[in-house]
């Protein structure tokens, strides 16, 4: 199964970064999903 278009940005942003909270934010997650799911 091939990750969406979402998860490869999300993967290149934490890769960027090393930080998953801002990574989820860039990709386009909203904060209030962001802190469900990541914090």
């Amino acid at each position: 199964m091939e990750p969406t278009r979402k998860q490869k940005t999300f993967a290149d942003y934490y890769i960027e970064t090393g930080n998953v909270t801002e990574a989820a934010i860039k990709t386009g997650y909203s904060k209030k999903i962001v802190k469900f799911i990541f914090l």
